[in-house]
């Protein structure tokens, strides 16, 4: 079965170990919100991914909504008893489901988005029941990774991976650090900051050697990176925000 935006079993398989990490990180934080949740739980992933067929499994009992930027992983969904709706979030008046959630995921999106941010999340949680819960993922823009990255470009990088010839969906247009993204989901009264970390997702070895072509030649070099970023978390690539609309 096709799970996501590529042409073979075999690179679906490595995008979601690549993605392992920060998918875990979300379910961790899903075990600690839907117990405080009365039924019927409704929830909606933006960016349909393995994650989401993820959460319908694990959490059979939730009524689960997945909106994507195409249509490609609809029928995927309607097998699964997901509703699928096609949305572009950069259209100025975009309209989600006809709901209100009681939880709203938001993981690797914002930066993939040519829109206006911070009308985006304005409309996003316009559609947020009261006391709801919104996680956030997207990277680090400061992390080690795109330190170094700067200094070598990233086609000198690319030499040592086999990074895949990706859609313009995949196109991060505006990375946040992590004052930036605090500094945006504040801007909001109704909303109360919950979580706020640097995640290790992608920091760690298995994660980060998936696409690299000579992976035992680079495994004590990512090791080496793994212990800096363990050890200075704003050098993490990965920030994690979890809020909750209190009107």
């Amino acid at each position: 079965t096709k799970v996501f935006m590529f042409d073979s079993i075999e690179e679906e398989k490595r995008y979601a170990f690549h993605n392992m990490d920060r998918y875990i990180n979300v379910i961790k934080e899903l075990d600690k919100i839907i117990p405080k949740i009365k039924k019927p739980i409704k929830v909606l992933d933006i960016g349909t991914s393995p994650l989401t067929l993820v959460i319908k499994r694990r959490y059979s009992h939730i009524k689960l909504w997945s909106i994507d930027y195409t249509n490609q992983l609809s029928p995927v969904c309607k097998e699964l008893g997901i509703t699928f709706k096609r949305v572009d979030l950069n259209k100025k008046n975009f309209k989600l489901p006809s709901q209100k959630f009681d939880i709203v995921l938001f993981l690797e999106v914002i930066e993939h988005l040519s829109g206006n941010h911070y009308r985006i999340m304005k409309n996003i949680l316009r559609y947020l029941k009261k006391n709801s819960y919104c996680i956030i993922q997207t990277p680090n823009k400061n992390s080690f990774k795109s330190l170094i990255v700067k200094v070598l470009t990233l086609n000198r990088v690319d030499n040592i991976s086999q990074r895949p010839d990706l859609s313009c969906e995949f196109e991060h247009i505006k990375e946040y650090s992590f004052e930036e993204l605090k500094n945006l989901l504040t801007s909001f009264t109704e909303l109360s900051l919950l979580k706020t970390e640097y995640s290790l997702y992608f920091d760690t070895v298995d994660s980060s050697i998936v696409y690299r072509k000579h992976s035992t030649l680079v495994k004590p070099i990512l090791l080496f990176l793994y212990m800096i970023v363990f050890a200075i978390p704003p050098l993490r690539r990965g920030l994690l925000f979890v809020v909750q609309k209190k009107i």
